[in-house]
């Protein structure tokens, strides 16, 4: 999932109590992710062409109070896979979708792109107002009719799907 392209965990402009990621703090975090076998220009090209791998958005969420937990690919649906999106996980804050990148150089090169879907604020205040699509390709913020039909039409596509919960309320972990 490295390479994936323009990582904004979410849009400048929306308005929630989820953290929102600038492209120069993730830049900040990607510096101390080890390059690994990466030639030695990649993280600077990768601060220029907004692209961020998958342990960069997982440090940005940790260092937000976040656990990020891949939804189960092999899952024959959403719920089955882990991700409860109508309201019955109150610690689930946003979901990051890594789809095929629709732009010419994404699809010469197998590049990436990251979206982020934030759980609306209700009308009390509270979460579970329902979702908005943050994709930082959007000229703005957009509110989802449906999500779940979002989310699982890109999973069929080849998606990679993790929900984003508050770390002191999330699920516990297997053993």
């Amino acid at each position: 999932m490295s390479g994936a392209r323009h990582a904004h965990a979410s849009h400048p402009k929306q308005n929630t109590a989820a953290p929102v990621f600038t492209t120069a703090e993730l830049d900040r975090l990607a510096a101390a992710v080890p390059a690994g076998g990466r030639w030695p220009l990649a993280g600077a090209l990768d601060a220029h062409l907004g692209n961020f791998d998958a342990n960069v958005l997982l440090l940005a969420a940790q260092s937000a109070g976040l656990e990020a937990a891949m939804v189960d690919a092999r899952a024959p649906d959403l719920r089955a896979g882990g991700l409860d999106i109508d309201g019955g996980d109150a610690s689930l804050v946003g979901i990051i979708v890594n789809v095929a990148s629709g732009s010419l150089w994404g699809r010469l090169t197998g590049g990436r792109h990251w979206l982020a879907l934030r759980r609306a604020a209700a009308a009390g205040g509270g979460g579970g107002g329902g979702w908005v699509n943050a994709d930082s390709l959007l000229p703005a913020p957009e509110p989802l009719d449906d999500a779940r039909a979002f989310i699982e039409s890109r999973r069929a596509a080849g998606a990679h799907v993790f929900a984003l919960r508050r770390r002191d309320a999330a699920q516990p972990r297997c053993k």
